[in-house]
């Protein structure tokens, strides 16, 4: 037997009431795990995905483990914040981040203090700081 809860993917194209015919025959209830993959703009609609297991199904889910790589990881980074501040049911960090860097001029950021790139490289920069802010309060350290 698996010792961990389904993957939300696989849950997220079920109805509730295949949801909870899968959910009812784990053995670890209402745990889930999560693999957000770095693809594209997969990292933006990877906090709707945790809305929806968290609070959207109304069914008291506990995410159990999520792994991310690229923008997967910086997903799960910024809801794991926004969960520290109790602000995961409206993701205010994650959103005005996601929103920053779709309006962000990103040129020069390779200079900040403490962003060592082996090449210059302004996206990365512009990234650390924001995960360097949101990293300034204890809880979300903690959390994250």
């Amino acid at each position: 037997k698996l010792d961990e809860g389904p993957d939300v993917g696989m849950l997220s194209e079920m109805d509730a009431g295949g949801r909870a015919a899968v959910i009812s025959t784990t053995q670890l209830e209402r745990r889930i795990n999560m693999i957000w993959p770095g693809s594209g703009g997969a990292g933006t609609m990877d906090g709707g995905i945790w809305q929806a297991a968290k609070y959207g199904w109304d069914t008291g889910y506990t995410i159990d483990s999520i792994l991310g790589s690229s923008g997967g990881a910086s997903a799960a980074f910024f809801c794991l914040v926004d969960e520290a501040l109790g602000t995961d049911q409206s993701l205010t960090t994650y959103k005005r981040v996601y929103n920053s860097y779709k309006d962000a001029n990103v040129s020069g950021w390779s200079s900040v203090q403490g962003c060592n790139t082996t090449t210059p490289d302004d996206d990365s920069c512009w990234w650390y700081d924001q995960y360097k802010q949101a990293l300034q309060d204890s809880r979300a350290f903690e959390n994250v």
